[in-house]
């Protein structure tokens, strides 16, 4: 059995059959305060033996709130331990809405190849029991096609899904399920209760939900399990018809309330 567990935002701990547990992008306030108050509590200090970060902006590199054995901060290439295999595959973040305009606003190139370097994103293919999980991060829809052919069909698509489509359209996210195959949509990246500010202008992925009502399931809790048996069951996203969504809402695996308050400055 391989289990899901949703820690907010767009944080995962993903359990192997072998007992590696992997936490993939904690989330903390910007330090420097620029981006104002995205979180109301800092994140759960969480022991686990790898610790991943798709890419360098606070909203998911809050490793340092990780007890972990070894750190994969936005790695390129193949990493295996026990009976986990992670492919990290070098890309771009999206520049669309808020995140491009910023850079323009501010002089700053955002194109590839000459980017500055916090709009590098790394997806990251995690195969365990059978199972190939793609963490999306957040990057851009239109990645190159031999990045996509080189990720390959995979089972579960981690992507940001919310209704003002900070990062990537409905329709993109959709594209990108059928051109990966994916066999379920985990929708992240949205604003979750009790973790999540407005201030971050991030809305909830409620609209995805209510227009995708016969695919979804609703997780009910904050972990879900999955073995290849069961999810072989699902049909893969096709041209024609989307795959099923797995929705974990806003289940958490801690209470917020007992979290330590975040501030914008951390001392």
């Amino acid at each position: 059995v391989v289990s899901l567990t949703f820690y907010g935002h767009a944080s995962f701990m993903l359990r192997s059959p072998g007992g590696v547990t992997m936490v993939l992008d904690p989330w903390k306030n910007d330090e420097s305060g620029f981006w104002g108050l995205w979180y109301h509590r800092k994140f759960p200090k969480t022991k686990c033996d790898i610790g991943l970060s798709t890419h360098n902006h606070f909203d998911h590199n809050a490793i340092e709130r990780l007890e972990c054995s070894m750190v994969l901060d936005r790695m390129a290439g193949t990493f295996s331990l026990a009976d986990v295999s992670i492919e990290g595959y070098a890309d771009k973040h999206t520049t669309r809405g808020s995140t491009g305009t910023l850079f323009d606003e501010l002089g700053i190139e955002k194109n590839p190849p000459n980017n500055i370097a916090v709009l590098d994103n790394t997806m990251f293919v995690i195969t365990t029991g059978g199972i190939r999980f793609l963490f999306w991060g957040d990057n851009r829809f239109d990645a190159p096609d031999d990045v996509l052919r080189a990720i390959g069909e995979v089972d579960v698509l981690i992507i940001p899904v919310d209704d003002s489509m900070h990062l990537l359209t409905f329709e993109e996210v959709s594209s990108i399920a059928c051109t990966t195959g994916a066999r379920a949509i985990v929708p992240c990246h949205y604003l979750t209760e009790k973790v999540g500010s407005t201030l971050s202008s991030l809305k909830t992925a409620d609209l995805w939900v209510n227009q995708h009502q016969e695919l979804v399931e609703s997780v009910g809790t904050h972990t879900k399990e999955l073995t290849l048996d069961s999810i072989t069951q699902w049909p893969r996203a096709t041209n024609e018809k989307i795959c099923k969504t797995l929705y974990f809402a806003h289940f958490l695996p801690f209470d917020p309330s007992q979290l330590p308050l975040s501030t914008l400055r951390e001392s």
